[in-house]
């Protein structure tokens, strides 16, 4: 009896672990099929998406021809002439150009587009390059890319990422002080004749050496293929003394500007706030560090809402609201509180990292909510647009394997990308910076904190570099003046990979993807605009910029496999369009696909190699692999690791 019932028993736990291990691989099973299906939902959703855009742009364009053919048909009536409203239409529809972009492409056979300018034959395949080439990803041969570009600026937003992604262009718009002095009383604004001056003078650009479009410009962008363009409004062109009447010529360049880029079929992107504080405001109240930055930061985006709001449909309220804080409120590195002069860039005897930060931190956090708040009421079932926050978010890993330095790199990034984006998604502060802080960190009251909690339709984050992280004294990236403010509360330090310095950052496009990931995984996966990734070269008359045609490729790249894995990325920008002035490089460092002559009173744009390519990947000439990412990560002088 005791021999039958251990049998039975031994039995009865077969049994038992044969169900198990077929539940188990039930359950795997299941779980496959879950992700297969999101995988399937994430892709027709993308498709969809480009599809109804597509749809939108093309309606877009309608009302604009039908805007032109009414203009046409009340300059007629005045002058007593007949219109030939049907040859008309048939002339508008062919400079309209009115093809309806296919949701997928292949490089057998790429969308019709205009054809680029000329360039060398220099263009070549990545694929095909030997493992010498990877330029950046050799212990011998680093290229380096700088921390931050925040004076006038430039981008690009392509459109297509091979997986029906929108990808990106743009840039700080900033026409000359000389151009609009401070007026009293608007005065009429006169639309230039046809075929006249719509953006620029030739001398205008000269005099004011920075980058601010011209018709030619918005044409060039045409021809490579670009369908969005990103570019900022300053504060104090369109109202210099920061609130009051409105600069007439100040609200025609913006307004000729966005025509001409929509006549082209280019997307506007309207950053509303980088960092040019109107000078009154800081001098009247402080700026960021008083709550009454919220009501005239309000009323500036009402008027461009209500000014550009029929031909914009993508707008970001703050520019780096991270760097706009502890930059220029904390450390006085970049404009804002400080305007430091380069011998004191890095010492603003006006800046305090221990309050002034946070206090600015939470004004910016509050003026968005505002301003989204009033579009989302005012104009949005109208102008039916997007409003969305920028952070500067870089890559983050460990030093070693330590359980410190991973401790130490949760902190940092909880301190560089939760600070800002924990309250916009949940409402309030990390419970981490709230502990360290104190009474330091401002407090949101109940209705605040409403309004904070879901302001957004998108975040753009501007990348570009992986930092590591210990939990121990080391040489930081940072000025020693800078470890002890605002990376004294986040109680960790930042290292630069490889050979890489304060101004000059190393390439690596896995730290964006790890970037993305985490994003994903602790933000509710959030609608992402890369709004800046570029890197920077120094400045010289050579077209040949083959590290520049790495990175972008390694980047976009990486981008693709963080869409693969569930990232709900719908954007990227590449930083810059054209060569410009750089707020720690100066003219010595350059991002441009486009070189411009300085010296030239013409400020002559010439392509480079990097245009050529771009514009052989936006026209499906030229393809991105991930194998390429995985090949730098294995030659990568460091220990990082997604």
């Amino acid at each position: 009896m005791g021999s039958n019932r251990e049998g039975t028993d031994d039995l009865e736990t077969s049994l038992r672990e044969v169900q198990d291990e077929l539940f188990r691989k039930m359950q795997d099973e299941f779980k496959k099929m879950q992700v297969d299906m999101m995988k399937e939902i994430q892709k027709v959703k993308f498709e969809m998406m480009d599809g109804l855009k597509s749809l939108q742009k093309t309606l877009n364009r309608m009302v604009d021809i039908t805007r032109c053919l009414k203009a046409d048909c009340e300059r007629a009536r005045s002058q007593d002439l007949r219109v030939d409203t049907v040859t008309n239409l048939q002339v508008l529809l062919e400079s309209q150009e009115l093809v309806k972009l296919p949701l997928k492409r292949s490089a057998a056979s790429p969308p019709k587009r205009r054809q680029a300018q000329t360039v060398p034959n220099r263009r070549r395949h990545h694929t095909a390059r030997t493992r010498k080439r990877h330029r950046y990803g050799r212990k011998d041969s680093l290229v380096s890319t700088p921390l931050s570009s925040v004076f006038d600026n430039s981008q690009i937003f392509c459109r297509d990422l091979k997986s029906n992604v929108p990808a990106a262009m743009s840039p700080h718009i900033s026409p000359p002080v000389h151009v609009f002095p401070t007026i009293g009383k608007p005065r009429p604004i006169v639309p230039p004749p046809p075929g006249k001056e719509l953006l620029m003078k030739t001398e205008e650009l000269s005099v004011a050496g920075i980058f601010s479009p011209t018709v030619e410009d918005v044409k060039l962008m045409a021809e490579m293929g670009l369908e969005a363009f990103r570019f900022s409004i300053s504060w104090t062109r369109l109202i210099p003394n920061g609130r009051g009447p409105i600069n007439p010529k100040g609200l025609l360049f913006y307004k000729n500007l966005i025509k001409e880029l929509r006549s082209h079929g280019i997307e506007p992107h309207v950053t509303l706030y980088h960092y040019d504080l109107p000078q009154p405001l800081e001098d009247e109240y402080g700026g960021w560090i008083n709550r009454r930055i919220i009501e005239d930061f309000t009323a500036f985006v009402d008027v461009c809402f209500r000014e550009f709001g029929e031909d914009v449909k993508l707008w970001t309220t703050i520019n780096e609201a991270t760097i706009l804080a502890f930059g220029s409120y904390g450390e006085g590195i970049t404009m804002g509180h400080c305007t430091p002069t380069p011998s004191k860039s890095i010492n603003c005897s006006t800046a305090d990292s221990s309050t002034k930060t946070y206090l600015a931190g939470h004004n910016i956090l509050l003026a968005h909510a505002s301003a989204s708040e009033l579009y989302k009421l005012k104009y949005k079932s109208k102008q039916r647009g997007s409003i969305g926050f920028s952070i500067y978010a870089v890559g983050l890993s460990p030093y070693t394997n330590s359980t410190e330095d991973e401790i130490a790199t949760q902190r940092a990034n909880t301190f560089f990308h939760g600070w800002m984006l924990k309250p916009l998604v949940f409402g309030d502060y990390p419970d981490e910076i709230k502990s360290a802080m104190g009474s330091r960190l401002p407090v949101f009251s109940e209705e605040e904190a409403k309004k904070v909690k879901g302001s957004y339709d998108f975040i753009g984050i501007i990348h570009y570099t992986t930092l590591f992280v210990t939990n121990r004294p080391l040489p930081s990236i940072y000025p020693t003046n800078i470890n002890k403010c605002f990376f004294k509360d986040m109680d960790a330090y930042m290292i630069t990979t490889g050979k890489s310095s304060f101004i000059e950052l190393e390439a690596t496009p896995w730290g964006l993807e790890g970037v993305l990931e985490y994003l994903k995984q602790n933000f509710n996966n959030p609608p992402i605009y890369i709004l800046e990734n570029g890197v920077s070269l120094k400045q010289d008359s050579s077209l040949q910029d083959t590290p520049r045609v790495e990175y972008i490729e390694g980047y976009i790249g990486a981008v693709l496999n963080a869409i693969k894995n569930g990232s709900d990325t719908r954007g990227y920008f590449v930083w810059s369009l054209m060569d410009l002035y750089e707020l720690f490089g100066g003219y010595m460092q350059t991002y441009g696909l486009y070189f411009v002559n300085f010296s030239d009173p013409g400020l002559k744009r010439s392509p480079r190699l990097s245009a050529s390519w771009y514009t052989g990947f936006l026209n499906g000439s030229i393809d991105v692999t991930s194998q390429d990412i995985t090949q730098l990560q294995s030659n990568f002088s460091g220990s990082y690791s997604l």
